[in-house]
């Protein structure tokens, strides 16, 4: 399992699939809403319950790190001020005064 200790690693990992199609690498720091977009989009691939598990060859603990670990970079892109696509994982997510806010679950996170 590929740990990501920040979002610079996270993206330089995906900038590397990037790479092999037509399609512009993503920025790092992340200041547009075009490479906002496609970081939520590569969280969610990596949130999928069949990525999220390995195919079920990782522990549950092992997992809960992984989607933990995800989440919270997800989360560095709310704070920023990046609004995540409609039917992502973080869809329900909003910034309010510094806090993110779970508008499906009314609690915080």
């Amino acid at each position: 399992m590929k740990q990501f200790k920040s979002m610079k690693s996270f993206i330089d990992h995906m900038n590397q699939f990037i790479e092999f199609s037509n399609k512009k690498p993503v920025n790092y720091p992340v200041r547009t809403n075009r490479d906002a977009f496609e970081v939520f989009e590569e969280l969610d691939n990596h949130l999928s319950p069949e990525n999220l598990h390995c195919d079920g060859e990782i522990s549950l603990h092992e997992a809960n790190k992984k989607y933990f670990m995800l989440e919270r970079l997800g989360k560095m892109l709310i704070r920023k001020g990046f609004k995540p696509p409609k039917y992502s994982h973080f869809e329900n997510l909003i910034l309010i005064k510094g806090k993110i806010f779970n508008t499906g679950s009314r609690r915080f996170v």
